[in-house]
């Protein structure tokens, strides 16, 4: 049944997330508004906003990775780890696991797909730790916890079947932020070491809540990954934005959704949303320096905004087809030396850098000194900000 739902909900809305219903006690709160940023999103939807911003006005540095061809990865890669020489994509259908250098070479690639131990189902998250050279993976089709050496060796293998925690959202250092079970987890976000031996939890779940109603609230809830020691937390139906962190939920900002969110009693319905519904939906919010992208769907359009932090007000607002990044028209402008634009959306944040995917065949002719094909694998882009 779970595995059913979020399929669905990937269909429908392109993304994953999250969570359940906030307890007064030890929970979530309402942000003071008179104490914080206040973004009006509700005000800013209905307004004419110009599709202005560039990733080429916060750049300060640019670096093209060609990956090599050696491996032709399957259409749907993901960025993993992103360091100061080496990176760790995934692939989506796949399921391969690569260590990738700054030239594209591929360092090493597995793939231990199956039911078998040190066997996965669906790679719901890949995790590298610098520390002790490890990949770790969180199975959410099996219900495991896998170690690997970074050459993909089995080290170890944890069963998550009766666990209280379902994968992961957030690693900082030493600390794993993971869901919670539909069933078995007592809280929406569960703290946790590296060997998951739980160290706190963070909003408790409503105990007369359903599974579908949990199930609904969690894959609803935006928890997006900036940096290492940044992660940003929030209901759809909630105005309050979090940081998520060891001590619990730090206020951020408050995101005004106004008539533009759905009601608890909608989230609980979510299996029916159409798109004319009157509340916007799929809610991702990420921030880089200086800004925060807030992308949502409302009635049949996807829409990517960019807001300023200093003067909370949108400054931008692009139309993504679909958040996928390999639809032909996909995201924020950058501009080629040539002059030629693409539309790109971040693949991965980590403070200030941030990394996409190009296509090869958009890239083809674009990058001095570089050869590339249009059947090549992508273009690993890195903006340094």
């Amino acid at each position: 049944m779970k595995t059913h739902i979020i399929i669905l909900w990937i269909t429908a809305f392109g993304m994953t997330a999250c969570h359940s219903r906030p307890q007064t006690d030890t929970a979530e709160e309402t942000i003071p508004q008179d104490t914080i940023a206040i973004l009006d999103f509700a005000s800013a939807i209905s307004k004419e906003v110009p599709d202005t911003f560039t990733w080429n006005s916060v750049a300060k540095k640019v670096t093209y990775i060609p990956l090599s061809s050696s491996h032709l990865m399957d259409g749907h890669p993901a960025i993993n780890y992103l360091g100061d020489d080496m990176c760790i994509l995934s692939e989506g259908k796949e399921q391969w696991i690569h260590r990738v250098d700054f030239k594209g070479s591929f360092l090493s690639s597995f793939r231990h797909v199956g039911n078998g131990p040190g066997e996965y189902v669906y790679l719901s998250s890949v995790v590298y730790h610098p520390k002790d050279s490890t990949i770790r993976v969180f199975d959410n089709g099996s219900h495991k916890y896998i170690i690997y050496s970074k050459e993909g060796k089995l080290f170890r293998e944890i069963n998550l079947v009766d666990s209280e925690l379902n994968y992961l959202l957030h690693a900082e250092g030493d600390t794993y932020f993971c869901s919670g079970s539909f069933s078995n987890g007592k809280s929406e976000i569960i703290v946790s070491d590296t060997a998951l031996r739980v160290k706190s939890s963070i909003l408790p779940f409503d105990p007369t809540d359903d599974y579908v109603t949990r199930g609904g609230i969690m894959l609803t809830t935006s928890v997006q990954r900036c940096g290492p020691k940044l992660c940003l937390f929030n209901h759809i139906y909630s105005d309050s934005v979090f940081l998520l962190t060891p001590d619990g939920l730090k206020p951020e900002f408050i995101l005004r959704k106004g008539k533009y969110a759905p009601s608890l009693d909608d989230v609980k319905q979510f299996m029916k949303w159409n798109k004319n519904d009157s509340f916007a939906k799929g809610f991702s919010i990420k921030t880089f320096p200086g800004y925060y992208l807030v992308q949502y769907s409302y009635k049949d359009k996807f829409f990517g905004e960019i807001w300023s932090k200093e003067t909370n007000q949108i400054v931008s607002r692009t139309v993504l087809t679909r958040p996928d990044m390999f639809s032909s028209y996909r995201g924020i402008p950058y501009r080629f030396p040539s002059g030629t634009t693409i539309k790109l959306l971040p693949a991965y944040i980590n403070g200030n850098k941030i990394a996409f995917f190009i296509p090869a065949d958009e890239a083809a002719g674009e990058i001095p000194g570089v050869k590339i094909s249009e059947d090549d694998n992508p273009i690993v882009m890195i903006l340094e900000l």
